[in-house]
C-alpha cells in the first residue's frame, strides 16, 4: 500500500510538473527545432513555424536568432524569408556578433551581400571589436573581404587589441588577401 500511493504521489507530481512547465518545455522544443531548420535551410518547415506563431527574432541560450543560424550556414533562401518576416538584422548575440559577423567568418559572400542589401551595419563590432572585414581575413575568404571593400567596409578600423584586417590576414598567412587589402588602401 505504502508503494502504491508514493506512485501515486509521483504521477501527480510528474502531472503537476507538466501542468505548470509543459508549455515552457514544448517553447524550449520548438525553439531548438525552428533554430535547427533555419541551421539546416529547411525552408519550408521555418515558414511553418512562423506560421504557428514563432517569433521571428527567437533566441537560444547562446542569444542566436534564427537568421544568425541560417547565416552561419549560408543559408541564403531561409535568410530571404527571416528577413521578408521581419528578423532583426541587427540583433546581437552573447558574443555581441550579428548575422553579417558570422556569415563573414563562415566565407558565405552571398548572403554577407544579402544582409548589406538588407541594411546591416558594414562595420558593426562584435566582441572585442571585430568588424565582418576582421572576420573574413582571419577566415581567409578572399570573396568575402572583396564584397565588404566593394561595399564601404572600414578597411582600417582596429580590434581591440589594435590590430587590423591586414594584421589578421598577414598574421594568418593569407597573402591574398594580404594583397587585396593593401591594394585597397590598408595600411
Amino acid at each position: 500500500m505504502y508503494r502504491l500511493s508514493r506512485c501515486i504521489k509521483l504521477a501527480v507530481s510528474v502531472f503537476m510538473l507538466y501542468a505548470v512547465f509543459g508549455s515552457a518545455l514544448s517553447y524550449a522544443d520548438s525553439t531548438y527545432d525552428f533554430l535547427n531548420a533555419a541551421y539546416n535551410g529547411e525552408t519550408g518547415v521555418v515558414n511553418d513555424f512562423l506560421d504557428r506563431g514563432v517569433n521571428v527574432n527567437t533566441r537560444n541560450e547562446d542569444g542566436i536568432t534564427a537568421l544568425g543560424t541560417a547565416s552561419i550556414n549560408g543559408q541564403n533562401e531561409v535568410v530571404r524569408l527571416l528577413i521578408s518576416k521581419g528578423a532583426n538584422i541587427e540583433a546581437r548575440d552573447n558574443m555581441d556578433r550579428t548575422a553579417l559577423h558570422v556569415a563573414a567568418f563562415g566565407g558565405h559572400a552571398e548572403t554577407v551581400r544579402l544582409l548589406l542589401d538588407n541594411g546591416a551595419d558594414i562595420n558593426a563590432k562584435a566582441e572585442n571589436s571585430m568588424t565582418a572585414l576582421m572576420l573574413a581575413a582571419i577566415k581567409g575568404s578572399p570573396e568575402t573581404v572583396r564584397l565588404l571593400i566593394e561595399y564601404g567596409a572600414d578597411i582600417n578600423a582596429g580590434a581591440a587589441n589594435g590590430k587590423t584586417a591586414l594584421t589578421f590576414a598577414h598574421e594568418a598567412g593569407f597573402s591574398e588577401i594580404v594583397e587585396i587589402l593593401q591594394q585597397a588602401g590598408a595600411r
